[in-house]
């Protein structure tokens, strides 16, 4: 019933306005534009623009059936940044240092610090490095 209905309704909505058939099909990229008469048509694309943390078991344990440690993964729109241990000690089953994610609101971006000289004797981190994480390519 619905779909004799619709097809009667564009059947007489198509004969009475001819300007249906002559109808153009525009296909934008983004950033494209599309004028015609009084009509502007811009292209743009929309990006989820909220911080969303998730966790994910980073190190597991089968024999006590349990998480030892989890990573954190933050995400910003398209950007992403992974607090996630990196100098790992199997034998206490215990992280010694720990990547670190710093998210500024104002401009954007992440700064993501990791170490990158490790005293394995002392378990510390020497010396770290930040790299900043951004839209910019």
């Amino acid at each position: 019933m619905k779909l004799t209905a619709i097809t009667t309704f564009l059947a007489l909505f198509m004969s009475g306005s001819p300007n249906i058939l002559s109808a153009k099909t525009v296909v934008l990229g983004v950033g494209e534009t599309y004028t015609a008469d009084d009509l502007n048509v811009i292209c743009v694309e929309q990006k989820s623009r909220a911080l969303v943390e998730l966790k994910e078991c980073q190190f597991w344990d089968d024999f006590t059936d349990r998480c030892l440690y989890e990573k954190k993964i933050f995400t910003y729109g398209e950007l992403e940044c992974i607090e996630e241990c990196q100098h790992w000690e199997k034998f206490n089953q215990q992280c010694h240092y720990a990547t670190q994610c710093t998210f500024y609101p104002s401009t954007g971006i992440f700064v993501k610090t990791i170490c990158e000289e490790f005293d394995d004797f002392n378990k510390v981190c020497k010396r770290t490095k930040q790299n900043k994480i951004s839209d910019d390519k």
